[in-house]
Formats: C-alpha cells, sequence, structure tokens
C-alpha cells in the first residue's frame, strides 16, 4: 500500500509561505527606501530653497544698502562741496562735520590733489582722487567711501574731489545677520538636520549622483544626504536618518523571526505528519502481516486436520501392531526387540511433531482466572527436578510471590513448559537455569537465563519464529507456541544472547485486563 507523502506537500506549502515572505519583505524595502528618499528630496529641496531664498535676500539687501550709504555719502560730499565754495574747510571743521554726520572721515583735495585738508587728521592718508562719482568699500579699513569731484572756481586748474567715509561695521553686521554662512550655521544646529553646506572644491562622492539622494555612513552613523544645484553651486544636505535605518532593522528582524517561525513549524508539522504516515504505514504493514500469519495459521489449521485425519489413524494402528510385537517379544531375538522399540519411538515422536503442529494451528479459548505467577513456575520445576538433577542442572529462582496475573493456567504452563523444556535440552551436560520475576510500578517481567553453546547471536531472534530449531529433532514450534499463548494474554515475549548466556523475557502489564494493553499488540 502507498501512501501519499504529505509531509513533503506539507514543506512545499511552507516553503511557498516562506518565498511569498521574503519577496514581500524585499518589496517593504524596496518600497520604504523609495519612500524615504522622496521625503528626503523633499525636505533637502525645502531647505535649498530657503538657501536660496536667503542668498537672494541677502544679495538684494547688501545692493540696497550699498545705494542708501552710497546716496547718502553722495549728498553729503556735494553738501560739503557746496559749502566749501564759500569757505574752505579747516581740519577742525571737516572732523566737527564728520561727527554730526556719523561720518568716519572726510578728505577735500584742492588744485589737483597738491593741497588736502582731512578731518579728522591723518585718515586715509593713503587715499587719493582716483575714482570719480563711484562708492568703493575698503574690506580691511571697514569703510564705504565715496569720491566726488568738483570745480573749485571756473578755472579747470582748479579741478579738485571730495572723498567721504562712512564705517561699514553696522552694515557688516546686518549683512551676517542675514548672510548664507549664518543661515546654515542656524540650519545645521536644528533638530533632524545633521549638515548643510555647500561643496568644497574638489570635493567628490562617487557613490551620490547630482541632483540624487542616498543613505551613507559616517562614523557608522546613517545620514540621508541630497545634492541640490543652486546656480553654478551645488548645495550638500545631510538629514539624519535613525528612523529610517532604525525601522530596515526592526523590518528585518520581524521578517527573520518570522521566517525562523515557519521554517520551524513547517519541519515540525511536516516531522509530525512524516511520523503519522509512517506509523499508519507500520500499522499497515502490521495488519498485513498479522493478516498473512492468519491465514498461515488457517493454511497450517487445514493442514493439520487434513494431517491429523489421514496420519493419525494409520499412526495409532502402528502403534497398536508395535506393542502388540512388544508384547509377543518371546518368540523374537534381541535385534529384531530393539528395531520394535525403535519403531515405537519414532511413532511417538511422529505423534509428537502432529500435535504440536495442531497445537500452533488451532485457536485458543481462554479460561481466565487470577493466577499466582511464582506458585505456577513452581509446579512446573517440580516436573523437571529429577531429569534436571539427573543431568546436573540447578535452578537458581528469584520470584516474587506478589505478583497475580488474570489468565489460563494450563496455557500459560503450557508456555513457560516450553521454555524450561528448552533450556532444560539446550544443556546436555549440565549447568543452570536462572529464572527471575520481578516487577515495578506498571508491569512485572519473567527472565529464564541459560548458558548455550548451540546458538550465535544472529540466531537469537530467530528462536521465536516458527519451525526453527537447532537440535537435530524437534519441530521448532515450542517456543512459537509459548509466545502465541503469551501475546494472547497481552504480554511480550523477547529473546537475547551475550557473552554464551540465552535469556528469553517475558513481559506482562500489572493489574491489568487482557485486551485492554494495547503496548504489547
Amino acid at each position: 500500500m502507498k501512501l501519499y507523502p504529505g509531509w513533503k506537500g506539507n514543506l512545499v506549502v511552507f516553503g511557498g509561505f516562506i518565498v511569498l515572505i521574503l519577496g514581500n519583505f524585499f518589496w517593504q524595502v524596496q518600497n520604504t527606501n523609495k519612500r524615504f528618499r522622496e521625503h528626503s528630496l523633499e525636505h533637502s529641496k525645502v531647505l535649498g530653497a530657503v538657501v536660496e531664498l536667503n542668498i537672494r535676500n541677502s544679495l538684494m539687501s547688501r545692493s540696497g544698502m550699498e545705494t542708501i550709504v552710497g546716496s547718502y555719502l553722495k549728498n553729503s560730499a556735494g553738501f560739503i562741496a557746496y559749502l566749501d565754495q564759500f569757505e574752505s574747510f579747516s581740519e577742525q571743521e571737516l572732523k566737527a562735520f564728520a561727527d554730526k554726520s556719523g561720518l568716519a572721515g572726510i578728505k577735500i583735495f584742492r588744485n589737483a590733489g597738491k593741497e588736502q585738508v582731512t578731518g579728522p587728521k591723518g585718515w586715509l592718508s593713503h587715499t587719493f582722487c582716483r575714482e570719480n562719482n563711484a562708492l568703493k568699500f575698503l574690506s580691511e579699513e571697514h569703510l564705504y567711501i565715496y569720491t566726488l569731484p568738483y570745480s573749485e572756481g571756473s578755472s579747470s586748474s582748479g579741478q579738485t574731489c571730495i572723498l567721504v567715509g562712512m564705517s561699514s561695521q553696522e552694515t557688516e553686521k546686518i549683512q551676517k545677520t542675514i548672510s548664507v554662512e549664518t543661515l546654515l550655521n542656524v540650519l545645521n544646529q536644528m533638530k533632524g538636520i545633521e549638515y548643510v553646506r555647500f561643496k568644497k572644491a574638489g570635493e567628490s562622492r562617487e557613490e551620490l549622483p547630482s541632483q540624487g539622494t542616498g543613505l551613507i555612513y559616517i562614523n557608522q552613523k546613517p545620514i540621508s544626504e541630497t545634492r541640490i544645484n543652486i546656480g553654478d553651486k551645488e548645495l550638500i544636505v545631510g538629514l539624519e536618518a535613525d528612523y529610517f535605518s532604525g525601522r530596515m532593522q526592526t523590518l528585518k528582524k520581524e521578517t527573520l523571526v518570522f521566517v525562523a517561525f515557519l521554517v520551524i513549524l513547517g519541519f515540525f508539522s511536516s516531522w509530525w505528519l512524516y511520523r503519522n504516515q509512517q506509523h499508519r504505514l507500520e500499522q499497515t504493514r502490521k495488519f498485513e502481516r498479522e493478516m498473512a500469519r492468519q491465514l498461515e495459521q488457517a493454511s497450517l489449521g487445514r493442514a493439520a486436520l487434513t494431517i491429523t485425519h489421514e496420519m493419525r489413524n494409520p499412526l495409532n494402528a502402528i502403534s497398536i501392531g508395535l506393542q502388540r510385537l512388544q508384547m509377543e517379544s518371546r518368540a523374537l531375538d534381541r535385534d529384531h526387540r530393539d528395531l520394535v522399540t525403535s519403531m515405537r519411538e519414532a511413532v511417538t515422536r511422529s505423534n509428537s511433531v502432529i500435535t504440536n503442529l495442531q497445537h500452533y494451528a488451532k485457536s485458543f479459548e481462554l479460561s481466565r482466572k487470577d493466577i499466582v505467577v511464582a506458585n505456577l513456575i513452581e509446579s512446573l520445576i517440580v516436573l523437571y527436578r529429577p531429569q534436571c538433577l539427573e543431568n546436573r542442572i540447578e535452578f537458581k529462582l528469584q520470584l516474587d510471590k506478589t505478583v497475580i496475573l488474570n489468565g489460563d493456567g494450563n496455557y500459560l504452563g503450557q508456555a513457560f513448559e516450553n521454555i524450561i523444556k528448552n533450556a532444560v535440552e539446550a544443556q546436555p551436560e549440565g549447568g543452570f537455569i536462572k529464572i527471575q520475576l520481578v516487577k515495578n510500578k506498571k508491569e512485572f517481567v519473567i527472565c529464564f537465563e541459560n548458558p548455550c553453546t548451540a546458538l550465535n547471536p544472529d540466531e537469537a531472534e530467530m528462536t521465536l519464529k516458527p519451525y526453527f530449531t537447532t537440535k537435530t529433532y524437534g519441530t521448532g514450534l515450542g517456543l512459537a507456541i509459548s509466545r502465541k499463548i503469551i501475546e494472547l494474554h497481552s504480554g511480550k515475549v523477547t529473546t537475547d544472547f551475550k557473552n554464551g548466556m540465552f535469556s528469553v523475557s517475558v513481559t506482562f502489564l500489572l493489574n491489568h485486563e487482557a485486551g485492554n494493553a494495547k503496548e504489547y499488540l
């Protein structure tokens, strides 16, 4: 009978589940990574827009302040030129005018630069009238200066100019406040932002494309870095990616745990199905063996009936004839009398073979009652003691007399007698038979042990099978009949051969009703 391998199908099903879960995991990873990139790119674009707007505002504010400063300095220079036409300024007057007007200093060049008046004295001594009507920023002096040419009188030789200056510290403070560097410092201190900066000269990261977002690690810390082009510069935005990295790790752990659970469950369920299938297969085999055994017994029963019917009567007739010849043996010589005796023994053996075959083939009907097992064994030993004394065989007994078995005493006696008989016949030159009866919580065991030289370890199990024998005569049915009787009492028989010692162990459940002990069936 061939059973469908359900455990293999179960493995295939769980394997399919694992493949689906892994596919879902990779899909989630790709989807999460895509959404993370989009989210990081959007945030980075917002920051880029803020930076770009700040740059424009900074440029516009710088241009506006320079326009205001230039206009103010131009007007101041024009007013000074106007006043200087009526009365020339002295250094003290220029200093006072500068202090009142909030100017850093005033310098007037007269007579084509040959004469100059400065207030306060010594202010910008190295500066001359070179750029006209222009605002200039001196970064080292932190000054805005404006040069205004004008004509003194109507003579061209009186060409002169006025240079006025104003401190740039306040405007620089304003410019610094709204500068890109300040904005970047503020952004770098915000939560969730690792860094915002412009690409440095010579800096290159091949793993990230321009206008792209990717996950990088700096000092083993995950960072989402995005590059954005702003004009001719490249803005690099680094956002913290701890949540994304933690989410990915959690997703991996959850998937790994679930896959491991499915693997364990799949293997366990497949193992259970496999064991269940093997159990059913073994039961089927046992059933087939039992059917074959019953068929064999039925065949043996029919053969035994035929043999009994066809051979018993001739054997009885031969036995009666031989018995009559023995009674009338006075007319026979000694050789003929010995021949008659041998023929009667052969007829007896043949009759014994037929009887044993009939016993093995027939169905036993048990008549149960409580039996003290130790007393039953001792009664059998009494029968065999004379023969054992003659053959120098010693009995060694260790029997628990509290053990009671509900069974058929006649059949059990026949089973134990066959085992003892085999032990006696296996020691023609003397020895011993050791019989132990011990019990535990659930069962009791009767162990028959004796020396044996006619067996080898491979033949120990064969002794329980029908027709196996190591003797020159015999049917090989003794232990097979004993096994059949013991199994009818829900018992179990095992044999073993070690170190020249052959043992037969009979196990029964303790305090049981025969037929309810399923484990011995």
